[in-house]
């Protein structure tokens, strides 16, 4: 099971989601696996089978053995964002930082990121900048954050 999970990280990377999603399907059967599960939404989502990750993430958010369910809902916020869902986008991040506060986490970058992009897709971006600002106060490491901060601060002037 690790090997193709490693496998599907490498073919998600690489882009080839098609690949991802039948290494998946092949090797792991039922979805029991809420990792394998969320991979698998990853790379439907990456795919444009956004209504197929939607249904696998639905089941997944409200597993009672889920001990990521705030994924789930990152996940499905990211699904929704992608077909540009905006306010639905914004509704499952707020869930995902809702229930990711109930496991104990704190702020969580991804979540920041979702929304900024959320916002700047509402045409608020001094908030979107802000998400940005603190996703990259949290995870400086992130280029991209970086490269989309100083191009939404520099197009704000």
């Amino acid at each position: 099971m690790r090997e193709e999970s490693c496998r599907n990280c490498f073919y998600i990377s690489q882009g080839d989601y098609t690949q991802a999603v039948e290494v998946i399907n092949q090797n792991c059967g039922s979805f029991g696996d809420e990792y394998i599960a969320h991979t698998l939404s990853l790379a439907l989502i990456l795919n444009g089978q956004n209504s197929e990750a939607q249904s696998i993430l639905e089941e997944c958010s409200l597993s009672k053995t889920n001990k990521a369910i705030w994924e789930a809902h990152f996940l499905i916020g990211c699904s929704h964002l992608s077909k540009g869902y905006f306010e639905q986008a914004s509704q499952a991040f707020q869930k995902a930082d809702e229930e990711a506060r109930k496991q104990g986490k704190r702020t969580i970058d991804s979540l920041l990121i979702g929304q900024a992009f959320v916002y700047y897709k509402f045409n608020r971006k001094q908030e979107a900048i802000k998400y940005l600002q603190e996703a990259h106060r949290l995870n400086p490491y992130r280029l991209s954050v970086r490269k989309y901060l100083v191009k939404w601060q520099r197009n704000n002037q």
